[in-house]
């Protein structure tokens, strides 16, 4: 049987519930790409469902994070891939480049692993180096190769080209102060399941995932969480329960991966973290259960935003574009006014307690909306959850 989401006590099942996000995709060459499938942006408010078409060829499905304030703020842009599977040649890259190619693993196939991940360097090597300052790779099930090495002889043998993390080296701080998290690991399937790298069984995934502190921005790793963006097309989950319960320990404000081909496209949640005890931030009380109110002064308890990238290319899924509005080293919340986003609360130099938020839309800035860490009452007034998929 596999694992199922726990049920929260006191009817506090808002981790789960979706809530609606305008998302605009624009690029013919998509769209021509993928002539026998479609991008849809789904939403639930009110059971309405958006469609949107491509119509540019420059513009990529783009996840930004924070607000642009020119001469203040500093952008920092990922281009996020992921299950390539040795097609990395026949990648519609965008011409701009990226400051981060990030790949969450899998670029190639087991049996061929060694000879698709030499090609896959060498491929990494041809990029223009203007366009993409840092390239960063994480393994994934089908890098036999890499499994089977320390890191430092992969590091001098295979991946030459890109900054390759693994188990036990596996935090990074970016020069613009983002903190990254990176996992090769999945959970393990059975035995005769040849394309099983850095495969665990569910404790081991738990013990590791520990690892994982709390003052991460992006969380990468190459399997999904349980039941986000998870689904098999046979019907059954690919992600991993330990995943999960880091995902609401640690909450960071994008949480990237691909493993699960299937299920390609983007989402954010409203998740609570994860515990019984929180201080009411109205009365200081503390209260000792996952109820939605203060048992002392009824406020609402508000859950945090995380937005989450199932960036599998396996089924010619375009690359995602991830944006991030820097300032002074940690993501910019504030508008050119200097005023943070309705219902935030001032929490600088708290940084568990601030606000992560921002927009999603795409190369054209046509759709906008809330994403990544954020509290107030307005939140529940506001397009705040995102879904992009390939069908």
């Amino acid at each position: 049987m596999g694992n199922k989401p726990p049920k929260q006590q006191g009817g506090a099942t808002d981790e789960w519930m979706k809530k609606e996000l305008a998302i605009s995709v624009a690029n013919k060459e998509y769209k021509s790409a993928l002539s026998r499938e479609s991008i849809r942006s789904n939403s639930s408010h009110d059971g309405a469902t958006v469609s949107n078409s491509a119509q540019s060829s420059d513009a990529y499905p783009t996840i930004t994070i924070g607000y642009c304030i020119p001469g203040t703020t500093t952008t920092v842009t990922f281009l996020v891939l992921s299950d390539t599977h040795n097609q990395h040649r026949q990648l519609p890259l965008p011409p701009q480049g990226a400051d981060v190619l990030l790949h969450c693993g899998d670029w190639s196939n087991w049996k061929t692993s060694k000879k698709n991940t030499e090609d896959f360097n060498q491929w990494l090597g041809s990029l223009d180096a203007n366009l993409y300052k840092r390239k960063i790779v994480v393994g994934g099930n089908h890098e036999l190769c890499c499994s089977k090495l320390p890191i430092h002889q992969v590091r001098s043998q295979l991946i030459t080209n890109a900054e390759y993390y693994s188990t036990g080296d596996q935090t990074i701080t970016h020069e613009s102060g983002l903190k990254l998290f990176l996992s090769p690991s999945t959970l393990s399937r059975n035995l005769t399941y040849r394309a099983n790298a850095f495969a665990k069984h569910s404790d081991e995934l738990k013990e590791e995932f520990n690892q994982c502190p709390t003052d991460i921005d992006v969380l990468v790793t190459h399997s999904p969480p349980y039941g986000i963006l998870d689904r098999h097309k046979k019907g059954h989950r690919m992600g991993s329960m330990a995943l999960w319960d880091t995902v609401r320990r640690v909450l960071p404000t994008v949480h990237v991966f691909g493993h699960c081909h299937d299920n390609g496209g983007a989402e954010t949640r409203s998740i609570l973290p994860q515990g019984t005890s929180w201080g009411c931030p109205t009365c200081t009380f503390q209260n000792v259960s996952e109820h939605l109110a203060c048992g002392a002064c009824g406020t609402e308890r508000v859950p945090t935003n995380v937005t989450f990238i199932n960036a599998s290319n396996k089924l010619n899924v375009q690359p995602f574009l991830l944006t991030f509005h820097m300032k002074h080293g940690t993501i910019n919340h504030e508008d050119a006014r200097g005023e943070k986003k309705d219902g935030e609360d001032d929490a600088d130099g708290e940084e568990k307690d601030g606000v992560k938020g921002g927009k999603m839309g795409t190369g054209t800035g046509t759709g906008t909306a809330a994403a990544g860490k954020e509290t107030g009452q307005s939140q529940s007034q506001r397009l705040s959850a995102l879904r992009v998929s390939a069908f």
